[in-house]
């Protein structure tokens, strides 16, 4: 299982469901936090979601993302995901005409966060995208118990001359 809280934007949508693609439609939206909430309960369980063109799943030998850089058309396969937790984080914003929120999720192998977030607006009845991804958590490992590089380097660093002194009995 992983765990993600990703930040969505409702009024928008793009080529590659997130805000680093070419933007196709915009429009203003006005959802409410009990709208929203609801149909988060309604994503709960095991469906068949549709593939990201942009992704690396291949097709006919061909990744997707190929397809879609080449503007060809083809049918994106459906895989079976399942959303174990799924839940509004903090308030709701609404800024220039759009409705940006945070969920957090926790989801099957093989689940795409910007499609879950495409269904979600599918159920909305409006278009949305993904604003910004963080996994917090795979498998054992979370990112609460995690530390910065930054942090790490001098610590590993001086082991390093210690395992020298003694190798070398300096």
């Amino acid at each position: 299982q992983k765990e993600y809280i990703a930040e969505v934007t409702l009024g928008l949508s793009s080529d590659t469901l997130d805000l680093e693609g070419t933007i196709l439609k915009e429009e203003v939206v006005h959802k409410t936090k009990e709208e929203i909430e609801e149909v988060l309960k309604t994503m709960i369980g095991t469906y068949e979601q549709e593939v990201p063109i942009y992704s690396a799943i291949k097709v006919k030998g061909k990744k997707l993302y190929e397809y879609a850089r080449e503007k060809k058309e083809i049918e994106l396969p459906k895989r079976e995901v399942t959303i174990h937790e799924l839940e509004l984080l903090g308030e709701v914003r609404y800024e220039g005409g759009k409705t940006i929120f945070q969920i957090r999720t926790v989801v099957s192998k093989g689940t795409y966060i910007r499609s879950l977030i495409k269904d979600i607006c599918t159920k909305l009845n409006t278009i949305g995208c993904m604003q910004e991804l963080i996994r917090t958590k795979q498998g054992i490992f979370d990112l609460k118990n995690s530390y910065i590089y930054s942090y790490l380097l001098p610590t590993f660093y001086y082991f390093i001359i210690f395992i020298v002194r003694i190798h070398y009995s300096i």
